[in-house]
């Protein structure tokens, strides 16, 4: 954590820092909250860490080529015809960042379909 410490105690303008990772499955869903949570606690806010895991992931993802498998549409937006996934929780991640965490998810929308939806 110390190294971590050091490198995000530097200037970090105009370096996009994602989070997230190939996790796939039910085991890892909390894991991926603390992923964000994680980089809250390392300095970044709100914002910053919504923005890691969401825009700047997607332009991650397109960036990866020809792994990319979805090339025919935009990613990281909130647009028609934009691929994307959305999730609504119970509560603001920008006020309280735990707000991602697994019981506070009521909808999932993942692909076009509805996995979870509590609402």
């Amino acid at each position: 954590m110390e190294r971590f410490n050091d490198l995000f105690s530097r200037d970090v303008d105009g370096v996009k820092i994602a989070t997230g990772g190939d996790m796939f499955g039910t085991a890892y869903q909390d894991r991926q909250a603390d992923n964000v949570i994680t980089a809250k606690e390392l300095g970044f806010n709100n914002f910053e860490v919504l923005q890691m895991t969401t825009k700047n992931a997607a332009e991650v993802v397109q960036l990866s080529g020809e792994l990319n498998p979805w090339k025919e549409a935009p990613l990281g937006v909130v647009e028609v015809g934009a691929w994307g996934d959305v999730i609504i929780v119970d509560g603001n991640p920008l006020e309280d960042i735990n707000a991602i965490k697994k019981d506070n998810v009521k909808l999932v929308v993942q692909g076009g379909t509805v996995h979870k939806n509590t609402l």
